[in-house]
């Protein structure tokens, strides 16, 4: 599979429930969204964000432009049919899909997934973590390192298939939940780390993610810097330990 055939596509819109804007908070100085794609530049695969035609995410699409990013509009509630249309208009075959509210992504983990996508030659393929692995006893990683990894034939199989509104809104449930229907697998953790949250919902996780980067101060760290931040100073991770657990999804 040639660099081109996989993209990375990071889905953000302004509209969110909990906490309206968050891909446009600041950490450092720079936005969630910015953040997020400094990350993700490592892997060297080509970046688009795909938001909506709504017209308060006419902020993400400027900063996008501004940026020079790489943007893609469509439906705000269906955005399976979002994906589709990006990738399909993209031409691409592999797809990694990101959510704008992961800003400690770890590319190095992301890597390990692009491998087992490649060597199992998995239609699908996701880090454990969140509702695919919710049922299954294994190390998971933490909730905000969320990343997956499937094949456009797939992708296409589910915007044509999937007709529940839940899987439609989430992308690849349609996938991962066919296991007769598609080659499924997950990546877990050498380590159990389910017990840290570090996704960013609500404003104790924005508060926490903001003094996580503070801590560490470097402009690039990992799952490791970030789990020996926990050994040294565990009450700074009591700040959003109450949603753990209680995820909607």
């Amino acid at each position: 599979m040639e660099k081109k055939d996989l993209i990375i596509i990071i889905q953000a819109r302004m509209n969110s429930k909990r906490l309206p804007g968050k891909v446009l908070k600041k950490i450092n100085k720079k936005t969630v969204l910015e953040n997020i794609i400094f990350r993700l530049k490592n892997l060297n695969y080509t970046i688009v964000v795909a938001t909506t035609n709504n017209l308060k995410d006419k902020k993400i699409i400027d900063l996008c432009k501004k940026q020079k990013i790489k943007f893609f509009k469509g439906n705000e509630k269906d955005v399976l049919s979002r994906f589709y249309c990006c990738a399909s208009q993209l031409k691409a075959k592999s797809i990694i899909r990101i959510t704008a509210d992961c800003p400690l992504i770890d590319y190095k983990i992301i890597k390990k997934l692009i491998y087992q996508y490649k060597k199992y030659n998995y239609d699908h393929i996701g880090l454990a973590t969140g509702a695919g692995v919710k049922d299954i006893n294994c190390n998971k990683f933490p909730d905000g390192l969320d990343a997956e990894c499937f094949n456009f034939k797939s992708l296409e199989n589910a915007h044509y298939f999937a007709k529940n509104k839940f899987d439609r809104e989430h992308v690849t449930p349609y996938i991962w939940k066919n296991k007769k229907k598609f080659k499924v697998g997950y990546l877990e953790s050498a380590k159990d780390y389910s017990n840290l949250r570090l996704t960013l919902d609500n404003l104790e996780d924005l508060r926490l993610i903001r003094i996580i980067y503070k801590k560490i101060k470097r402009k690039m760290f990992f799952l490791d810097d970030v789990v020996k931040l926990f050994k040294e100073k565990p009450k700074i991770f009591n700040l959003n330990k109450h949603y753990i657990g209680n995820e909607k999804y």
